[in-house]
């Protein structure tokens, strides 16, 4: 707390640790080595100008970076997002898709597209199912980073998406 990260994360992998019945001893250098990464979010964060970063944007900078997106992607999700809170969520889905074996440059244009075009939080939220099930449909790793390099993946026009949902069949 006294550098400024956020208390949650790490006090989440301590009892963790403690649930899974490992020692202390082994926990300690956990939490020492996700306080790092914590510090080094918050550096890529601060460093866009950011000065007073919300925690879930450090932990979602620091689980970015874990992640192999680098700190000017960081940067550019930070710029492309409209507010720190969905720039968060963009971190984490920018993670989630490297995760899934998507090169960090491609997962962070995906994002930093979507933002750009105008789409919500919800809509990025959605990015890394849909990979799932292209990659579940048999698609391959090659034709899954050209559709997410084409800006595929989200199914409506910006501005009707959220209408589009209301429309579907089934909604209610």
């Amino acid at each position: 707390r006294a550098d400024g990260l956020p208390v949650g994360p790490l006090a989440d992998k301590a009892f963790e640790g403690l649930a899974k019945g490992y020692a202390p001893d082994r926990i300690l250098p956990v939490v020492e080595a996700l306080a790092a990464r914590l510090r080094d979010g918050r550096a890529a964060v601060t460093s866009t100008k950011l000065p007073h970063p919300p925690g879930a944007l450090i932990a979602a900078a620091a689980e970015a970076l874990g992640r192999g997106i680098d700190h000017a992607e960081v940067s550019q999700i930070l710029t492309a997002a409209p507010t720190p809170t969905d720039a968060a969520v963009g971190l984490t889905v920018a993670a989630s898709l490297a995760a899934q074996g998507i090169v960090p440059d491609d997962a962070t244009r995906a994002v930093t597209q979507a933002y750009q075009h105008g789409r919500s939080s919800e809509d990025v939220l959605e990015l890394p199912s849909v990979t799932s099930n292209w990659f579940a449909e048999g698609v391959g790793m090659p034709e899954v980073l050209k559709r997410i390099r084409a800006g595929a993946g989200l199914s409506f026009p910006p501005v009707l998406n959220r209408w589009a949902r209301w429309a579907t069949p089934g909604h209610f």
